[in-house]
């Protein structure tokens, strides 16, 4: 019985060793919680250089929900009901991608102020 009490005891002491080791490297660490204004540079940067892929990314997607609603209206004229329901899931996922990315570049927008 004893044995068992020196044993828990022990790796109390051990736990709260390693535990205090890690608040103490996480408190003398300042940089990964306050980048500094290089960096925030740096970021944006290279943000911003990837604005114009993502602009015509968003173009691309408005082509394609445009085809794609072209073709909706074309399965449903003709009764095509699967066809149609499997265009429309489509129509949905490029939506939701085009959304994506206008969120994505608003966000460059705000952050990097250009």
């Amino acid at each position: 019985m004893k044995v068992r009490h020196l044993m828990a005891a022990s790796m109390i002491g051990m736990v709260s060793i390693v535990g205090t080791a890690g608040v103490a490297a996480a408190q003398t660490n300042p940089a990964s919680s306050n980048p500094t204004a290089q960096n925030k540079q740096a970021r944006c940067a290279k943000a911003t250089a990837h604005l114009a892929k993502i602009q015509d990314r968003i173009t691309k997607t408005e082509q394609r929900m445009a085809s794609l609603k072209t073709r909706l209206a074309d399965a449903q004229a003709t009764g095509q009901d699967d066809r149609a329901k499997l265009i429309q899931q489509r129509i949905d996922w490029v939506q939701t991608v085009h959304d994506h990315l206008g969120t994505v570049a608003a966000e460059i927008n705000a952050r990097c102020g250009t």
